[in-house]
């Protein structure tokens, strides 16, 4: 960027000591036009476009990606919140004997408020945060490699 500027700032500098020059030597016949970029000029920065154009599409899918993992985020966030204020008010139905449960039932109900709120959270993060980014640029130990 530096470079590009500077060689702006050289091509205006020249054209007003052309103008000077012509000025006081109407006569001279000196060609400012800009030099025409070579065939390698041109292929550089085509493949920099290019860069940039990749770079542009794969950040716009990472944005949609966010923002979809961040709604599934608030939607597990709510049926977790929700799943233990339902289990709560059964526990506390039980307990100030509102309602009668079996032991078979209530255990069955504690174990997969359980699994659930240790289950949708893992599966979030697992999806937040997939293995193969979290795997980059450590080498994998031989002996345990499932190869």
């Amino acid at each position: 960027m530096v470079e590009a500027e500077k060689e702006k700032a050289k091509s205006i500098y020249k054209k007003i000591l052309i103008d000077e020059f012509t000025k006081l030597d109407p006569t001279a016949k000196l060609d400012y036009a800009p030099k025409k970029p070579t065939a390698e000029e041109v292929r550089r920065e085509e493949l920099h476009e290019q860069k940039v154009e990749r770079k542009k599409l794969k950040n716009s899918g990472s944005f949609q990606d966010q923002k979809l993992k961040s709604q599934i985020f608030r939607w597990v966030k709510f049926v977790v919140i929700a799943y233990l204020v339902f289990v709560g008010i059964i526990i506390a139905s039980i307990t100030f004997n509102f309602g009668h449960l079996t032991d078979k039932v209530v255990v069955a109900l504690l174990t997969t408020t359980t699994l659930n709120i240790l289950g949708l959270p893992y599966l979030i993060i697992s999806s937040l945060f997939p293995k193969s980014s979290r795997n980059k640029g450590k080498k994998l130990n031989p002996l345990l490699r499932s190869d």
